[in-house]
């Protein structure tokens, strides 16, 4: 993609530099220097022209930190530096002293970096990861890709050399003691020891169940994998050949990990939360710790007090500690020994996915679902850094399409100056990611709420704060809407109520109940007389501005899934009660409506929505009597193209066309027929979270990973000329 921002103008000038290393590039330096300086000025400062010719949107570049969630964490032998790898293609070396980025190594793009390890003399940095990840909108898991292995050079963060062969995704990466070899788990169940130096392949066993938790003890010997029914199972990481089989556990279990002298196992297991969907019961989740010293290995302590899925475990370098963390933020730490709890710690990232002790055991690090790492220091378990990556949540235009304020995950609001691409100013004052934002139509107010339920008021002009409330709401704000005079001001919350007042706060707001769940989207009618509302609880509200009452509902979408039913079943002799699909009996589902938009005439409104188990849709109605005009909705294979779940939606100020968000990619869609006119490809790991076509209907732009805006004369005339 050829964007570059202003503030990456030395990047750009870089990367011209190294494209003008041919003889035939220096010759005209050395003999056209005017015409070569002019090529390098359209490169770094492309104009409108150039940009329009090319047909990609301008990107603006959030943070240099991780994007998406993150996978592994690393430190260097000598602790100056830890390694992380993220689902975001990348992986990032961050210098510890300072908290930031030396080095981005851009692994796959395409893909997930799921590892990272550092060689013993610290030299060398090796990732794994998938090549090509298809990501499924509604599992966002591989679809079985190849995987692949880099080596890098940990100083200049330069690509030293592939190491091809691997089957699936890499999912675990270790080197042995003295650095000559490198063992891989993949997630079909191969693994493989590589000679470091030359990528060559020493051993290789596959195992005859994939595992998606490996993990390999110090000397590369010995490798511990999940086996049936909750146990563990001690392997020849040549052979692959059963040394033993370790039986303790009553839950499912989400990780492993060695003590650094390999004299005990820590197997983290927990129940299942909603997202993985496993079996359900009452068993405590808890570490185990297993001593391997003898001829059978034996459990030596079990460790307890964290609740559902434990998915990460990590020992001291010394072995006297061990740290978890999973589900939710809190990370606790052990004494290995006595078992007593050393430290409760809570980290910054919504599930701790990963976790890493440096080498001289001073700082601990964390790391999972949602772009942050934190860094204590074990002397006194205080936080010693925080590396933190900002994704947009919301965004909005003023009026003239000249700003567009985008809220973001750090709680702060950036108003980008649209025409000279640059960050006019940043709104502070809330410290929880902004969850709706909206601004008046004279411009003279930007209210945005956040996950904390609280709203703020500004001048987006001066950037001064007029006040703070939390209309309330009990739990995150999640819609914001000003009425066309901009004289009312409406909200939508976590907690299922739709509220209505002054923009001014003058009063207390009206209360407006009638949903069952999270109201997820608010909208004025055009003449301002109408509010439409939409819930999770699948359902479209339209209420009287005047009278503060509900005029009518809608019920969306809904579709057939398998009707359930909760059986007791025996597992490794303890009874657990698990949800099994009874087969040929179906019933219908809701779905959840995610986002709502009134076409400019006010005659129209449309919906999005997504589904449990299926794709979302989007559907017209009538805006007065709710009827459908035409919708989108699961078809088989070979009938029209599927769109995946709906994030946000925006008409084009004419009301012909309708921007639809999906999980990754923007769909222009012909707002009389439904029509898929042209697809954009945003190439994000994580989902869009909003869009906004211009009020003057000239841009186009989403939020998530990063801002992206296209010219909308641009996007239809490529389609014409296709």
């Amino acid at each position: 993609m050829h964007t570059v921002s202003p503030r990456h103008f030395p990047r750009a000038r870089k990367v011209y530099m190294v494209h003008s290393s041919t003889r035939s590039d220096r010759r005209l330096l050395a003999q056209r220097p005017i015409l070569a300086l002019t090529a390098l000025m359209a490169f770094c400062f492309p104009c409108e022209r150039s940009r329009a010719q090319d047909g990609q949107p301008r990107t603006w570049m959030l943070s240099d930190a991780h994007n998406n969630s993150i996978t592994g964490l690393c430190f260097s032998p000598d602790g100056r530096t830890l390694a992380s790898s993220s689902r975001d293609g990348t992986a990032r070396l961050w210098e510890m002293a300072t908290a930031r980025v030396q080095h981005t190594l851009r692994a796959h793009p395409s893909g997930w970096v799921n590892a990272v390890a550092f060689s013993p003399d610290g030299k060398t940095l090796a990732t794994g990861s998938s090549s090509g990840l298809v990501i499924h909108p509604k599992d966002h898991l591989n679809r079985g890709e190849s995987g692949a292995i880099k080596l890098w050079d940990a100083r200049t963060g330069q690509e030293q050399a592939r190491i091809e062969g691997s089957s699936g995704t890499v999912k675990t990466l270790a080197f042995s003691g003295d650095g000559s070899r490198l063992a891989s788990a993949d997630s079909d169940g191969s693994v493989r020891v590589w000679e470091a130096a030359t990528g060559r392949l020493l051993t290789s066993t596959k195992l005859t169940t994939a595992s998606f938790q490996i993990a390999f003890a110090p000397d590369l010997k010995t490798m511990a994998v999940l086996g049936p029914e909750y146990t563990i199972l001690l392997l020849d990481v040549a052979t692959g050949r059963e040394r033993a089989a370790l039986k303790g556990h009553r839950n499912q279990i989400f990780s492993l990990a060695f003590s650094p002298d390999g004299k005990t196992l820590a197997s983290g297991a927990g129940e299942p939360s909603m997202r993985t969907r496993g079996p359900y019961h009452d068993f405590p989740s808890e570490v185990k710790l297993w001593d391997l010293t003898g001829e059978t290995p034996r459990e030596r302590a079990s460790l307890t007090g964290l609740t559902l899925e434990i998915h990460a475990v990590a020992f001291s370098p010394d072995g006297r500690l061990v740290a978890a963390g999973g589900f939710g933020q809190q990370v606790r730490v052990w004494d290995a020994r006595s078992g007593a709890i050393v430290a409760d710690l809570e980290a910054s990232c919504s599930e701790v996915s990963t976790l890493a002790f440096s080498p001289d055991g001073a700082s601990l690090a964390a790391g999972g679902l949602y772009w942050s790492i934190t860094v204590w220091d074990t002397g006194t378990w205080s936080e010693r850094s925080k590396l933190v990556g900002r994704i947009a949540y919301r965004l909005a235009y003023t009026a003239d399409g000249k700003t567009l304020a985008a809220g973001l995950s750090d709680g702060t609001v950036a108003l980008w100056d649209v025409r000279a691409r640059r960050v006019r100013t940043t709104l502070e004052g809330h410290t929880r990611r902004i969850t709706a934002l909206a601004i008046s139509p004279n411009g003279k107010r930007l209210v945005a709420g956040t996950e904390d339920g609280l709203i703020t008021i500004w001048d987006p002009k001066t950037g001064a704060r007029w006040g703070q409330n939390s209309f309330g709401h009990a739990g995150a704000v999640k819609a914001l809407a000003f009425s066309p005079d901009g004289r009312s001001l409406a909200s939508g919350g976590m907690d299922g109520t739709v509220r209505i007042g002054e923009a001014t706060w003058a009063s207390i707001p009206a209360v407006l109940r009638g949903h069952e769940r999270e109201v997820s989207s608010v909208a004025f009618s055009p003449d301002g007389k109408t509010l439409a509302s939409a819930g999770l609880d699948g359902t479209i509200r339209f209420w009287d501005v005047a009278g503060r009452r509900e005029k009518s509902s809608v019920r969306g979408h809904t579709y057939q899934m398998n009707r359930s039913r909760e059986e007791k079943r025996v597992i490794d002799g303890e009874t657990v009660t698990m949800r099994v699909a009874i087969p040929g009996e179906m019933e219908d589902q809701g779905v959840q409506i995610y986002c709502l938009a009134y076409a400019p005439d006010g005659k129209t409104i449309a919906t999005g929505d997504r589904a449990m188990y299926e794709e979302g849709g989007i559907s017209l109605r009538d805006a007065v009597t709710g009827k459908e005009k035409w919708a989108t909705k699961p078809s088989p294979e070979g009938g029209q193209p599927q769109i995946e779940d709906v994030n946000a939606l925006s008409f084009s100020p004419d009301g012909k066309l309708l921007a639809v968000a999906g999980y990754s990619t923007i769909r222009l869609v012909d707002a009389g027929t439904g029509k898929v006119l042209v697809a954009l490809k945003t190439g994000h790991h994580t989902p869009i979270r909003d869009l906004r076509i211009s009020p003057d209907g000239k841009t186009l732009a989403c939020a998530g990973e990063d801002v992206q805006w296209w010219e909308m004369a641009t996007i239809l005339k490529s389609r014409a000329g296709d």
